[in-house]
């Protein structure tokens, strides 16, 4: 079930569990301090992780997750490093702690095992380098929407992409380096447009028939009071991006040519 063992034989899976431990974690347990020395790879066999980092203001940031079949921890048992991040479980999960003496024998020993540390390495590189071009280029709410635009996957059907589930604010936030109440702004803007906008698409005649009301002849206003209707269509698909249909337009010329 994890990705790192798929070429590995039964016999050397087996050796490789007698070597390691089995250990289980709750939600929102910590797996690993960032300031750890520790040096054991982490393989993920039900669950999930996230890995995270604080800034000196104690800002949360997220790099990402790790799911079931995913690992964590290389870098500490290929360079002797510390630790880069923190990782908290996501959900109750069960993981393999690996010493690094025996995820550096399987790397040796297992060529398409290494190929596939590299890869991952690499999209590790390649991430970081668009975080740093994100921070260095971006403010805070276009982060937050080129986020969105990661999250978002395209629907077969409609062809759309869409972010399916919506992460929390406090997700997003932690994801564009930013605050939550900015992600609030950038996720309330838009629906607060769209009120402002079918407020004027369906107000906007009404305010022409109260000014008939006001200033013309009864027999002028019942033209205007006539027009209500129609003129909401055409401001909808001005304002609201509606689309109109032939019998739509067929009936309003008949109302407005009488």
């Amino acid at each position: 079930r994890v990705r790192l063992l798929q070429d590995l034989t039964g016999e050397a899976i087996e050796s490789l569990e007698k070597r390691s431990r089995w250990r289980r974690y709750a939600r929102d347990e910590q797996i690993l301090d960032r300031d750890s020395e520790s040096r054991d790879v982490f393989l993920v066999v039900t669950g999930s992780v996230e890995v995270i980092n604080y800034s000196l203001s104690g800002r949360e940031v997220a790099f990402g997750h790790v799911v079931q079949g995913g690992y964590f921890g290389e870098l500490s048992a290929i360079d002797g490093g510390r630790r880069s991040a923190n990782i908290v479980a996501v959900e109750d999960s069960l993981v393999l702690v690996v010493p690094p003496e025996v995820f550096t024998e399987i790397l040796t020993h297992n060529p398409p095992a290494t190929m596939q540390v590299l890869r991952r390495l690499a999209h590790i590189i390649r991430t970081a380098d668009d975080r740093i071009m994100d921070l260095s280029t971006l403010k805070a709410v276009q982060r937050v929407y080129v986020e969105l635009i990661r999250l978002s996957e395209e629907d077969e059907k409609t062809g759309e992409r869409i972010v399916r589930p919506l992460p929390t604010q406090r997700d997003i936030a932690r994801r564009a380096s930013t605050s939550r109440e900015t992600v609030a702004r950038v996720l309330d803007g838009p629906i607060v447009l769209m009120l402002y906008l079918g407020m004027v698409a369906t107000a906007g005649p009404f305010f022409l028939l109260n000014f008939a009301l006001r200033h013309l002849s009864v027999g002028r206003t019942a033209l205007f009071s006539s027009l209500v209707g129609p003129l909401s269509v055409p401001m909808a698909v001005l304002f609201l991006g509606e689309t109109i249909q032939g019998l739509e337009i067929a009936a309003i010329a008949t109302v407005m040519l009488g």
